[in-house]
């Protein structure tokens, strides 16, 4: 064997070390991916069940309730339990956002579910009003505040 021979021999070995190498990395990638769809998922459950903890307290009940029909008949301290709780309930949304853009759920899925939890939500009076006096959006991501300018007006429009 020339030495001519081992050196093709030797390119063949490094162009297949090359593409074995390629398809690892695609591997990983693709591997990669499935577990940050997974992490968004399960941040979006969490959120979830985070806002159900609010119903623990009666006291926080009655303000929650009391709020939904008017944030204005609410004092200082019950609107500020109330727009925490907003704040939840709207970075849950995102949540929605972020699994129905990572492609976890089929196309519309999440944003469907999402849309309806939150439409429901803001059909109160109280929740379109704090979010109308909040100044969230210019505090909050652009793709959010669209989101939920969307549905605060579906919700505005069938009360009309």
């Amino acid at each position: 064997m020339t030495l001519s021979q081992i050196a093709d021999y030797a390119d063949l070995i490094t162009a297949a070390g090359v593409v074995l190498s390629l398809l690892f990395v695609a591997f990983e990638m693709h591997s990669s991916n499935r577990q940050a769809k997974r992490a968004n998922m399960q941040s979006m459950l969490t959120g979830i069940r985070q806002l159900k903890h609010w119903g623990r307290d009666p006291h926080t009940v009655e303000i929650l309730v009391r709020g939904r029909e008017s944030f204005q008949q609410l004092t200082s301290a019950e609107k500020f339990v109330f727009a925490n709780y907003m704040e939840e309930c709207f970075a849950a949304y995102d949540s929605f956002l972020l699994v129905r853009d990572s492609n976890l759920l089929r196309a519309g899925e999440a944003e469907r579910a999402g849309r309806g939890a939150f439409r429901d939500f803001v059909s109160y009076p109280g929740a379109r009003e704090w979010w109308h006096q909040s100044g969230m959006q210019i505090r909050w991501p652009t793709h959010l505040v669209k989101a939920i300018e969307t549905v605060v007006a579906e919700a505005e429009a069938k009360v009309s």
